[in-house]
């Protein structure tokens, strides 16, 4: 089934920012242990690519999914929702709408670490791409689909796949300006 294999795709992308956002907490606990030093730009530009690429991936992978739930059954709302973890869908027009953003958002942090510039419409972007998540993804398709105690989950999930990237952006700002300034 096509729509699992980009529901397990998606489940891998989410499950690796998760347990990549442990790390972002390390690397702040890291750098209070070492007076605040950095382990310099071009290590903080590789996580920034990582963790773009991984959200580009896993807004490709929604916006996958959703479309072929939305060609195969028509325009939501479905009850019962179609389930194929991590997709609650609903409303297949709103997992689409949060797949281009996180595409685009990670994107955009590709770009960011390639051209280091914009770093501050980066972070601004991922906080609206995330906020976005929670009224396309989150909060719609929990309770429409009825099952509101995944909200806490989800609502986790896409801080953390957002997060892992805005951390890493302003990570790789912080150490581009300390290495200029010394």
């Amino acid at each position: 089934d096509c729509l699992r294999v980009f529901a397990l795709l998606s489940g891998i992308s989410w499950c690796f920012a998760l347990q990549g956002g442990q790390f972002m907490i390390g690397n702040v606990v890291r750098k209070h242990q070492v007076d605040g030093k950095s382990q310099g730009s071009g290590y903080s530009k590789k996580r920034l690519l990582l963790w773009a690429i991984n959200l580009t991936l896993g807004g490709l992978y929604f916006i996958i999914g959703g479309s072929i739930v939305r060609a195969s059954l028509g325009p939501g709302p479905y009850n019962p929702p179609v389930v194929a973890e991590p997709f609650l869908i609903v409303y297949p027009e709103l997992t689409i709408t949060a797949g281009v953003f996180h595409l685009l958002a990670g994107v955009l942090g590709c770009v960011v670490a390639q051209t280091r510039k914009w770093f501050t419409h980066c972070v601004s972007i991922l906080a609206f791409t995330w906020v976005l998540s929670l009224a396309t993804i989150v909060w719609p398709q929990s309770f429409l689909g009825g099952f509101p105690q995944g909200t806490t989950l989800l609502a986790g999930l896409t801080l953390v796949l957002c997060g892992n990237v805005a951390y890493s952006c302003s990570e790789f700002a912080h150490d581009i300006q300390e290495e200029k300034n010394e």
